[in-house]
């Protein structure tokens, strides 16, 4: 910390432009600060692993006593950085209310054996802190990667570097930063919303926000107050759902950040009461993942493309290639069920049977019990095969041909 910055040493710019920064911070209401040294109670040849110290705890109205005592602040040991990062989770009350941030300033890298990155991520995970900031003074942007797993690293190699770095992570800590987001439509307009949204913290990949989206009264996307801090991904939970990552805020700012999410609808419609307890497995076409269980005899929103549908009637019907436009509701229409009554004489063995392109298809094997059974059937023309638990031979097996109606009911005695 004694090698030059400029015209005068890094310590001594380091005390001058944090001095600046409690007074501004001393203007802040409903903020309190604290201070946390290390490398300066032991000689380097003493290589003290555990030299950092809360100098000044967080209470109302210290900032004099904090000044004070960075005008006393005298370099002499190694830089315990991750120690420092763990001893500091200590420091802050316990509010689960407060935002925790840290700020870390340094002009080398850990000298111990503590690994800062996983002490830093293991307090962001607790909650303990925000993701904290890291100012290398006269570090150069090449060590970049050794502290961006910590946090948000600024280089800072001139004076000026350096007070636009503080001024930069005062903003985010004290200042108000405003988000918007935009859903766009096929023609590029926000004219999309109400949606669920949510934004995640990239780094611990927990949801830090959860919208459902709105336009206001002049047709604009709301605004939302949002932490700065964070690199976040977004997940807009449309069907499918849209994803965007690394998103950054400039802190004190209005930001805004607009998703492709042009949707139709697609409406699904049975007649009859069979239908309401159905549900259509609705997929991407040619992909195998499902995007909704669709519920018969309803209308739901989907991102505009081609879907392949499923409904799991007997037999299932399969249609492919369905598009969806742009504001638009696609529909389809099922045939209404009909309905079989099948009663029986004691138990037995059996199957309905479909004729499809000259070959007999297997649409259901049958589940008779001593009762019988109700099923319900695409309308079309099907074959029953049954024989009785009690027949020894085949030859006695039944292949009786029936046909199933819309709406309509069929009894069937074997």
């Amino acid at each position: 910390m004694y090698e030059k910055l400029q015209n005068n040493t890094r310590i001594n710019v380091a005390k001058k432009l944090l001095a600046e920064m409690v007074d501004t911070l001393k203007k802040q209401n409903n903020t309190q600060i604290a201070l946390r040294v290390y490398g300066h109670r032991s000689e380097r040849g003493e290589k003290n692993c555990k030299d950092s110290h809360l100098e000044v705890p967080f209470y109302a109205n210290n900032h004099e006593k904090i000044k004070e005592k960075i005008k006393g602040i005298v370099p002499k040991g190694t830089t315990p950085i991750a120690y420092s990062l763990q001893m500091s989770g200590d420091d802050f009350p316990a509010d689960p209310l407060s935002r925790n941030i840290l700020i870390l300033i340094t002009d080398g890298l850990e000298s111990c054996d503590g690994d800062p990155c996983a002490v830093s991520l293991a307090l962001q995970k607790r909650h303990v802190v925000l993701k904290p900031f890291i100012i290398g003074i006269g570090l150069s942007p090449e060590v970049k990667d050794a502290f961006e797993c910590m946090g948000t690293f600024y280089p800072a190699e001139q004076e000026e570097g350096l007070r636009r770095a503080l001024k930069l992570v005062v903003d985010q800590a004290v200042n108000k930063t405003t988000f918007q987001v935009s859903l766009l439509d096929s023609m590029g307009r926000a004219t999309e919303t109400n949606l669920p949204f949510t934004l995640y913290d990239k780094t611990l990949g927990i949801d830090r926000y959860s919208y459902i989206h709105t336009l206001n009264a002049k047709g604009m996307p709301d605004t939302l107050v949002v932490d700065p801090v964070h690199t976040y991904n977004i997940t807009v939970h449309s069907n499918p759902p849209v994803n965007a990552s690394n998103i950054t805020l400039t802190p004190g700012r209005h930001n805004t950040y607009s998703v492709k999410t042009p949707t139709g609808q697609l409406e699904i419609l049975m007649g009859g009461n069979a239908g309401n307890y159905l549900r259509a497995d609705v997929r991407k076409s040619g992909t195998c993942e499902t995007v909704m269980d669709h519920d018969i005899n309803t209308r739901q929103r989907y991102l505009i493309g081609n879907y392949d549908i499923d409904v799991p009637t007997l037999p299932p019907l399969k249609f492919r290639n369905v598009r969806v436009s742009q504001s638009k509701t696609t529909r389809i229409q099922l045939p209404q069920l009909g309905m079989l009554n099948l009663s029986v004489f004691g138990d037995g063995f059996g199957s309905i049977m479909k004729t499809e392109n000259g070959k007999l298809v297997k649409v259901y094997d049958l589940n008779l019990g001593s009762r019988g059974e109700t099923i319900y059937l695409i309308p079309g023309d099907y074959r029953v095969l049954f024989r009785s638990k009690a027949a020894n031979s085949s030859l006695f097996t039944i292949d009786k041909p029936f046909s199933i109606k819309s709406g309509e009911t069929l009894n069937i005695k074997l």
